[in-house]
């Protein structure tokens, strides 16, 4: 099941949190987190080590799957992650859509509720494309923010090198003359992609704060 609350800031309502069956969603006031589905079980001793590892990569390779089969439409992903041969049952590609058009209404609810005048930090981000999704659709964050292990990242930003399709969007916003982007890191403009481990929180906030990062 899932769950939703609301609180007022500043005299208006806003989403306050959220949680469903693969992600949690916590909203302040101008940031939303998206949290990848196993952080929480991991963090209370119910998840193993591969499983936190592995987590975002699987959910890439089942979506890469059933966009291939046309349960939505995703042009990014088959750049990121290769298709699996092995055949999804109907059940899980149907799981796998409801849960991609839900956390992706509740994105765009938050973006619209602050004129987009938000940020966005997606922890466990894996091969996730949103930020190119909601580049195409013209409702981006004022910055968007991708936290993962630093051989995850490593992986997305070789992909994003070698193909245009992925690089151009990020350019076409970039402000600057020189894209900042080494082994684990690219910070653009408007997009920023770390390789961190989540539970060194001083790296982590140093790392943020050099992507320029609105903690206040």
């Amino acid at each position: 099941g899932a769950a939703s609350g609301s609180r007022k800031v500043d005299g208006e309502a806003c989403l306050c949190w959220c949680w469903g069956p693969r992600w949690d969603l916590a909203f302040e006031v101008n940031t939303l987190f998206l949290v990848a589905p196993l952080l929480g079980s991991w963090e209370l001793g119910h998840g193993t080590w591969p499983d936190l590892l592995s987590s975002p990569a699987s959910f890439s390779i089942v979506s890469r799957f059933a966009v291939s089969i046309g349960y939505w439409q995703d042009p990014c992903i088959p750049h990121l992650v290769r298709l699996s041969k092995a055949r999804k049952a109907p059940e899980i590609n149907r799981g796998y859509f409801a849960h991609v058009h839900s956390v992706s209404q509740l994105i765009k609810a938050f973006l619209r509720k602050t004129g987009c005048n938000c940020q966005i930090l997606n922890l466990g981000a894996g091969m996730d494309t949103t930020f190119w999704r909601l580049k195409d659709e013209d409702l981006l964050p004022s910055k968007y923010f991708e936290i993962d292990f630093p051989m995850i990242v490593t992986r997305k930003l070789h992909s994003i090198k070698l193909k245009p399709l992925l690089s151009k969007p990020i350019l076409d916003l970039h402000s600057e003359d020189t894209l900042q982007m080494d082994g684990h890191t690219l910070d653009s403009t408007r997009y920023a992609i770390i390789g961190a481990d989540l539970r060194d929180i001083p790296e982590l906030e140093e790392k943020l704060k050099k992507c320029n990062m609105n903690t206040q």
